[in-house]
């Protein structure tokens, strides 16, 4: 798949990156900023060859181990957010 939106560097389309491409509510383009931002995909039940849509989550860069989920970045956001507007 040499030219698709989402090939790495050897012209491969790695499965659990087109199924999020494919079927992520947040659609094709916002899949695409996280992949340019360095987000990888953690398969949640450990089985990298299970790429249903619900097993798979995105992390953030550098916090693929630990379990730095998207909706955890949102959480810190809101608290960090609150905590800002509270010192104004």
């Amino acid at each position: 798949m040499k030219g698709h939106p989402i090939d790495n560097s050897h012209g491969q389309v790695l499965e659990h990156w087109l199924v999020i491409y494919e079927q992520h509510p947040m659609g094709p383009s916002q899949v695409m900023w996280f992949k340019g931002q360095g987000f990888t995909i953690h398969h949640k039940n450990g089985v990298r060859s299970d790429n249903w849509l619900d097993n798979l989550e995105l992390r953030a860069p550098g916090h693929h181990g630990k379990g730095w989920t998207i909706d955890e970045m949102r959480e810190v956001i809101r608290r960090y957010d609150g905590l800002s507007q509270e010192v104004d």
